[in-house]
Order: structure tokens, then C-alpha cells, then sequence
């Protein structure tokens, strides 16, 4: 076991010597290569690796930008995400607050829920979301979505004469389309 130990030992020392010479060797290799070089060598490669780190440090900004950029459309994208569902409850809040009128429902009642239709319509105005015009305008395949077509002396063809759900823009984006009865 001693012997082991011993001879283990041994061979350590020696790939530790052998490490050094090897490390000594490579250094005086490269003092050998640079004394090699002329001064004229050594300012084109100065010059060449100071380009290199340029283009590195251009193509890092660049990257940051990107990452930048990328993460400000994730942001984005999520509050679309969220105000979408906020959407639905607002449809949701008008329908039962229709609902509630027709029954006469307690007057408290209604109240309570008005209050919560217009924290909802504070929270879309807080960013920036705009209800989509539909009854009485014109048929804009942009901003709205016909479900339906009926007939209507009243009015021009074309023109909007019922919301079956709103339609909801953001910055110019529309992120819900209303969805619209037609006159023909």
C-alpha cells in the first residue's frame, strides 16, 4: 500500500515537471515569434485585432438593442394579452348591466355595477385603449367584423346598425374587431 502511495506520488511530480517544461517551452516559443516580427508585423496586427474588437463591440451594441427591442414587444404583447380578457369582462359588464335595467333590479345593485364598468373603462383609458365607432358609421373591414347583413330602408347600405360586441383600438392597433350587423 506504502509502495502505492510512493509510486503514485512519483508519477505526479514527474507530469508536474513535465507541465513546467511544457509551459516554458510554449513561453519561450512565443518570446521567440515576437522577437521574429517586425515592427511593421506587430502595427498590422495591433490593427487587425483593434478592428476585430470593433466589429465585436458594434455587433454587441447591437445585440443589446435587439434584446432591447425584443423585450419591449414582449411587454407589449402581454398587456394586449390581458386587456383582451379585460375586454370580455367589460361585454360581459354591459350585458348584465342591461340585463339588471330591464328587471329593475335594486337600485344599489346597479349602482355597484356601474361603479365596476367605469373602473374597467378607467383601466382602458389608463392604457390608452379606444372603444371602436360602430352603430350608424360606415362598414371598415379595418376596424370591424360583419356577422351579419340585414335589410334596412332606414338606412344607407353599408352603414352599421347593430354592435353585437365592441371593437377595441390601442395605439393605432386594433386589437378586437367590433362585430357588426350590415345594412344592405
Amino acid at each position: 500500500m506504502i509502495k502505492l502511495n510512493i509510486q503514485s506520488e512519483a508519477l505526479e511530480k514527474r507530469e508536474q515537471a513535465k507541465s513546467a517544461q511544457s509551459e516554458k517551452e510554449t513561453k519561450t516559443t512565443l518570446q521567440a515569434k515576437l522577437a521574429e516580427l517586425s515592427r511593421e508585423e506587430l502595427e498590422e496586427k495591433f490593427q487587425d485585432l483593434q478592428n476585430k474588437y470593433l466589429y465585436l463591440l458594434a455587433d454587441f451594441e447591437n445585440y443589446k438593442r435587439n434584446v432591447e427591442k425584443e423585450r419591449s414587444q414582449m411587454i407589449e404583447q402581454g398587456k394586449e394579452l390581458v386587456l383582451k380578457d379585460v375586454f370580455k369582462i367589460l361585454e360581459l359588464m354591459d350585458r348584465a348591466l342591461a340585463s339588471a335595467r330591464e328587471r329593475n333590479i335594486d337600485p344599489a345593485v346597479l349602482e355597484g355595477l356601474e361603479l365596476v364598468r367605469k373602473e374597467i373603462n378607467r383601466i382602458l383609458e389608463k392604457y390608452n385603449v379606444e372603444r371602436i365607432p360602430s352603430v350608424g358609421e360606415k362598414f371598415n373591414p379595418e376596424f370591424h367584423e360583419a356577422i351579419g347583413v340585414q335589410e334596412s330602408a332606414e338606412v344607407e347600405s353599408g352603414t352599421i346598425i347593430y354592435e353585437h360586441e365592441p371593437g377595441f383600438v390601442r395605439e393605432g392597433k386594433v386589437l378586437q374587431p367590433a362585430r357588426v350587423v350590415v345594412a344592405k
